[in-house]
């Protein structure tokens, strides 16, 4: 499994791959943290003129308001209400901030209708065209329907680590929020030291899962509604703390937020979902042995779209039903 270095704030760290992104990146930055705070409407309007960008975000709030209350019709609304009270019991007014933000650009996401695989930058141009062909795509049966579509609107590869300007060696990847498009992954050529020198650690097939799964969590997901998101964080708290959760075989990077503040646990959710999905699609067979509890929510979740999909399917991609793992299609011969 893939390790991961904690940021040094609540936002996975970001590397910036040309002057345009690093525009797009600063905005999203801005908007994340005035989103936060619950003043990211009058920011932006305040900030931008790009108007067809402030009527999906921010206007039409009659017709976004007139959804929710089908959503919430009858007890659903005390359902609401009373996940809102322990979510904020356990998380604090943030995360229902976050998750309120998230429902909302969800819905007008949907409205475009158009569910297209991410662009992937700087892959092929050193070769690497079989790792890009299975890896970000749903055409070959490794994720379901609607767990790349319309999640990721580009995966970038990074390899200059001047860019990261801090001297730390990143491992691993991080999903950016954009303001002008759907989020932004980054995978990270990495670096171990050893006695010598350094050596180069290729990206492994558990961070792009994990990654994917940050594209798909209760705050990113495109097709939940509010309760599911709710439901979710919930639920992924309650494998968190089990006493056969997954974080007690080994040490996980989730833990590394842990910190006894109310902002840490949530984010320490957000990273145990992404390891849990990245066990479940880089080795299922064997998760579904050691951690089943958490091997079902990831099942249950990954078919919200797509019914059908089976992790233990013949047909898909390069899966060897001997092994319960994806064969070695990652490396470019």
């Amino acid at each position: 499994m893939n390790s991961f270095e904690k940021p040094e704030s609540n936002n996975e760290s970001t590397v910036i791959d040309s002057p345009e992104s690093k525009i797009e990146s600063m905005f999203g930055k801005f908007l994340k943290c005035f989103k936060r705070w619950g003043e990211a409407g009058v920011f932006v309007g305040g900030i931008l003129i790009a108007g067809n960008v402030i009527e999906h975000k921010w206007e039409n709030d009659a017709e976004y308001n007139s959804y929710s209350a089908t959503v919430l019709a009858g007890e659903k609304l005390n359902i609401k209400n009373n996940q809102e009270n322990e979510i904020e019991k356990l998380f604090g007014d943030l995360a229902i901030r976050d998750i309120d933000f998230g429902d909302r650009e969800a819905f007008f996401e949907r409205r475009e209708k158009i569910r297209k695989e991410p662009d992937v930058v700087g892959f092929s141009e050193r070769g690497w065209n079989n790792f890009a062909k299975y890896s970000f795509t749903e055409k070959h049966l490794v994720y379901p329907r609607g767990w790349v579509a319309g999640e990721v609107g580009e995966v970038r590869f990074v390899d200059e680590f001047s860019k990261f300007g801090d001297g730390k060696h990143h491992i691993g990847g991080s999903v950016d929020e954009n303001m002008f498009s759907k989020p932004t992954m980054y995978l990270y050529r990495s670096r171990e030291k050893t006695e010598d020198n350094y050596i180069y650690v290729p990206i492994k097939e558990e961070t792009i899962n994990h990654e994917f799964a940050h594209a798909n969590d209760w705050e990113t997901d495109m097709d939940l509604n509010i309760l599911e998101r709710q439901e979710l964080l919930l639920q992924i708290y309650g494998r968190m703390t089990a006493a056969d959760s997954f974080h007690r075989d080994n040490d996980r990077y989730h833990e590394l937020y842990i910190d006894g503040s109310k902002d840490g646990r949530y984010h320490a959710a957000r990273e145990y979902w992404a390891d849990i999905c990245g066990e479940y699609f880089s080795d299922p067979k064997s998760f579904l042995l050691k951690h089943k509890g958490d091997f079902d929510l990831v099942d249950t979740f990954a078919k919200k779209n797509d019914p059908t999909f089976d992790i233990f399917n013949k047909d898909r991609g390069a899966f060897d039903s001997n092994t319960g793992k994806l064969k070695d299609v990652w490396k470019d011969k």
